[in-house]
């Protein structure tokens, strides 16, 4: 497939509404289709969120979808991003937002050693910025939940392991070191980057 004829309409019209631009499903797009549509956004820094849900979108496409210079809010929602795609749009400096759930991530790492998997895992959480990572429904074990969470316990970073609105976890605040319940609501601002993670092993199939 490639990008829809009126793409620069459909950018313009994102511009003047709120700086959201869908490209769903029925548009089939490829990683092919990629470099000229970050090619686009990188001259409209108006258009600030992007939707391309259910498309076909794997590893080479979402490592240039990285090179995105304005977007905060990216959905990847259904596609099949990959460990190394995952990790380049998560290092992104301009994503606030970014939506991986149901890119089947996470299945190869569920019967490795603690040690493999934390140096997988790192790159992915190893980030300073504030940042909100959706990685529910992609087929995460029990066993590879409590190793992501001591990996994101490293790295300052809180997580969530519901896929409910919100959920209770624990952080660290102030010079008190008193310890307080914190809701995590999936594409929320929070003062310290974020996870949602989903119920242990499951996946919405595409």
């Amino acid at each position: 497939m490639s990008l829809p004829r009126d793409i620069d309409e459909c950018i313009k019209q994102a511009e003047q509404r709120d700086g959201r631009l869908y490209l769903g499903a029925a548009r089939g797009l490829e990683d092919s289709d990629m470099s000229e549509l970050v090619r686009m956004l990188n001259e409209h820094p108006k258009v600030i969120k992007l939707e391309l849900p259910h498309n076909a979108i794997e590893t080479s496409g979402a490592i240039t979808l990285s090179k995105l210079q304005y977007i905060k809010a990216l959905n990847l929602s259904g596609n099949g991003v990959g460990r190394q795609g995952a990790i380049s749009l998560a290092q992104n400096p301009s994503i606030q937002h970014l939506d991986l759930s149901n890119n089947n991530l996470g299945a190869h790492l569920v019967n490795m050693p603690y040690s493999e998997v934390m140096a997988e895992l790192e790159p992915l959480t190893r980030t300073a910025k504030q940042l909100t990572l959706d990685l529910s429904r992609n087929l995460l074990s029990q066993q590879f939940i409590h190793q992501v969470n001591r990996c994101l316990a490293k790295n300052n970073i809180l997580a969530a392991q519901n896929e409910e609105e919100s959920a209770p976890v624990h952080s660290q605040e102030g010079s008190s070191n008193t310890t307080r319940d914190t809701f995590f609501k999936p594409h929320s601002e929070l003062p310290a980057a974020s996870l949602h993670i989903g119920s242990p092993g499951s996946q919405t199939k595409k």
